[in-house]
C-alpha cells in the first residue's frame, strides 16, 4: 500500500494524500485513528474543504479521555461529517 508521510496533524498538509486521492477517483473517506479532537478532527476539516465525503467511525477512533472525544466528534458532526460505526459500514 501507499504510505502518507506527514509530519503535522493535518495528514493533507505537506502530503501527496489529495493527489494519490485524486488520482484514483477516492471521494468518500473512512475515519479511524488517535486523537479524534487533533489529527482526526484536522485531517477530516481539511478532507470536506477539499470535498471529500467524510465518514467517522466512532469506535474507531479514540482520545487520551472521553472529553477530548467527545469534543472531536461534536466538532467533527458542524462539518457535516457522517458519524457511524464499523458495524453499519457495508463494503461491496
Amino acid at each position: 500500500g501507499h504510505k502518507i508521510k506527514s509530519r503535522h496533524y493535518n495528514k493533507f498538509e505537506e502530503s501527496d494524500l489529495d493527489s494519490y486521492l485524486k488520482q484514483r477517483k477516492i471521494k468518500n473517506l473512512l475515519f479511524t485513528g488517535v486523537f479524534t479532537n487533533m489529527c482526526v478532527l484536522y485531517t477530516a476539516t481539511n478532507a470536506t474543504t477539499k470535498g471529500y465525503r467524510v465518514i467517522i467511525l466512532k469506535n474507531c477512533v479514540a482520545a487520551p479521555s472521553d472529553y477530548e472525544h467527545e469534543y472531536g466528534l461534536y466538532h467533527l458532526s458542524l462539518l457535516k461529517a457522517e458519524i457511524t460505526t464499523s458495524k453499519s459500514i457495508k463494503l461491496e
